[in-house]
């Protein structure tokens, strides 16, 4: 079991509210979005390990950090079995790491919910839930978890 009540997990997603919290939307500060920021705000708020500031605060940064096996953070090996994680009370978050020199990829927290999968996020655009389609379009995001 990860350890967490799901409920805390939905209850994160309340707190930061990527959907209206002023400080996750587009051109906050100059940047075009804040999915690395929100996806640290949800980590912290559930007091799991993620680096952002000083460490690399783009998405590909913090991706690269999960994948090097950081913090407690896993590889989940498909979309059915990240969800069945977030059922069971772990932190799960959809990525997709841009290869584009200079670009960035995308983040976002995997809701403990049945049925199709949901997550929220601030990107391109920000929602407290959402489906997959609606924050990676066709990309097929690769899932990590926390222990």
């Amino acid at each position: 079991i990860g350890g967490r009540d799901p409920q805390s997990i939905l209850n994160a997603v309340d707190v930061v509210d990527p959907a209206h919290n002023p400080t996750l939307q587009r051109g906050y500060l100059g940047q075009p979005n804040w999915c690395n920021r929100a996806v640290y705000l949800f980590c912290t708020e559930l007091g799991v390990p993620l680096i952002f500031g000083e460490y690399g605060t783009r998405a590909n940064d913090q991706i690269a950090w999960l994948d090097a096996g950081n913090g407690g953070w896993f590889p989940v090996g498909s979309k059915a079995e990240a969800q069945q994680l977030a059922l069971d009370g772990f932190v799960v978050l959809a990525t997709y790491y841009n290869m584009t020199p200079g670009a960035s990829g995308h983040m976002a927290l995997v809701l403990p919910l049945a049925g199709t999968m949901q997550i929220a996020q601030a990107g391109a655009k920000n929602f407290n839930r959402g489906t997959v389609a609606n924050g990676f379009g066709a990309i097929q995001p690769v899932y990590y978890a926390h222990s």
